[in-house]
């Protein structure tokens, strides 16, 4: 693939400003759009030839996992890498199963992110060596499943929610 163009996803401008900067640095990379909510990424999906999208997982009106369920069934090719604040135990072993094609940590390097971007846009899965260790122990733990893992993307989100103390 000679040119990779990516959509991101991300509500606060300002990173969405240095996640652009960051990808441009790759001559192999071009950021063909921007979206700051899920409503729009699905949206601009109709409408520009997207090769990767970028996405944050915590995004007003739909947020990133409501928008890769939406995806995985218009789209359901297409790679899409979820970069998120929250830790890869709380999310990332969810968001892979539910279809996202890597889930990486904001504070990772940009380095990563960039390998990650051209890992998916050639097919594959970009998996950390810690959310991979995850995927093995939670397949070894298959039967031991702690309750809360049972729950729906949703139920999980919003219990997530109430564990930490949200109101809405």
């Amino acid at each position: 693939m000679s040119n990779i163009k990516v959509l991101i996803a991300d509500d606060h401008a300002v990173v969405r400003q240095g996640l652009k900067h960051i990808i441009e640095r790759d001559s192999g990379i071009s950021v063909i759009g921007e979206a700051e909510n899920g409503n729009e990424v699905l949206e601009r999906v109709k409408v520009l030839e997207i090769d990767v999208i970028l996405m944050d997982i915590e995004m007003p009106e739909k947020n990133g996992m409501e928008t890769l369920a939406h995806l995985k069934i218009s789209n359901p090719n297409l790679p899409v890498i979820i970069l998120s604040i929250f830790a890869e135990e709380q999310y990332g072993l969810r968001l892979i199963q539910s279809g996202a094609s890597s889930y990486l940590s904001k504070t990772c390097p940009p380095s990563q992110l960039l390998e990650a971007i051209h890992k998916v846009a050639n097919g594959g899965k970009y998996i950390t060596s810690s959310l991979g260790e995850l995927l093995v122990k939670n397949m070894d733990n298959e039967a031991n499943k702690p309750i809360h893992e049972s729950l729906s993307n949703r139920e999980y989100q919003i219990f997530f929610m109430i564990a930490s103390g949200k109101k809405q």
